[in-house]
């Protein structure tokens, strides 16, 4: 991305910055050990920082995701994941971090909720719903 401002100690890109590659990598060591399992993905997710009054120290690439990619990348990977052969089950991280935390920004969940502060719903919330309530 050409507008972020983040540039940390992963400027350069790497396969687990990578939704995609990273879960081929696991496929492949589940099919190179034997395994015919599906994966089951536990915790995935955009974080974003743009209703937030501060963002969680190590994690200011947040800052460089809106709420709008949020929503658009969640959806996206849902929409890959269930077009790709090799994954049964993806939950998102997360539904409520946000405001079991407080909302405090000094948590570096809070960024990831899908729930914001005072309890309004972030675009994503209401994708999830639509994606869900379509299958």
């Amino acid at each position: 991305d050409p507008d972020a401002e983040f540039r940390g100690p992963f400027e350069n890109p790497h396969h687990s910055w990578s939704l995609r590659s990273t879960l081929e990598e696991y496929a492949r060591k589940v099919q190179l050990a034997g395994g015919t399992q599906k994966l089951c993905i536990t915790e995935f997710g955009w974080a974003s920082t743009e209703d937030l009054d501060g963002t969680p120290r190590g994690f200011e690439f947040a800052n460089d995701n809106t709420l709008a990619e949020q929503e658009q990348w969640t959806i996206e990977a849902l929409d890959n994941m269930d077009e790709w052969d090799f994954v049964w089950l993806a939950f998102v991280w997360n539904l409520n971090y946000g405001p079991q935390a407080g909302w405090n920004t000094d948590n570096d969940n809070v960024p990831y909720s899908i729930i914001g502060p005072n309890w309004v719903n972030r675009p994503v919330y209401d994708a999830l719903a639509a994606w869900q309530a379509a299958r």
